[in-house]
């Protein structure tokens, strides 16, 4: 099921990132049971969007994930309450190997800048619309949309 899924991914960051979060919500998947589509796919494109919301907040502040039936597609949301990011970086994460550096990040944060590209990359092949919001002081909002019939 999607939630199991979300679930599994979820447990890989915390593992890789000896990361135990207490307020990491999965929501119901609102009338979604299955998703036609390449589980190994869906699971990178996930890690990669919960990894960053965990390696770029605190620990205490709340992250959510959510799977949903949308239209007659579905939908993926990931939120984060980070420092979030302003429109000039919001233009540039998306681009390979950026790597965002502010004076927000107090730990040096691992990785080569190719997370969010990949999740595009992935959301483009499926022809998923990715939309992500941001403002500084105020966090991350992820939604990737999928049309139906997605099963490649």
């Amino acid at each position: 099921s999607p939630t199991e899924l979300i679930e599994s991914v979820k447990r890989e960051v915390e593992a890789i990132h000896n990361q135990k979060r207490k307020d990491t919500t999965i929501y119901p998947t609102g009338g979604l049971e299955t998703i036609s589509t390449d589980r190994h796919l869906l699971s990178r494109l996930l890690f990669h969007l919960v990894e960053n919301a965990y390696l770029f907040t605190e620990l205490s502040t709340k992250i959510s994930l959510e799977i949903s039936a949308f239209g007659s597609g579905w939908k993926l949301t990931v939120v984060d309450e980070g420092p979030g990011l302003s429109s000039e970086d919001l233009n540039k994460i998306q681009s390979k190997f950026v790597r965002m550096e502010s004076a927000h990040y107090k730990k040096e944060i691992p990785g080569a800048g190719i997370g969010l590209s990949l999740v595009r990359s992935i959301a483009d092949f499926y022809e998923a619309k990715m939309v992500i919001q941001s403002k500084e002081g105020m966090g991350t909002k992820v939604e990737i949309t999928f049309p139906q019939g997605v099963e490649r």
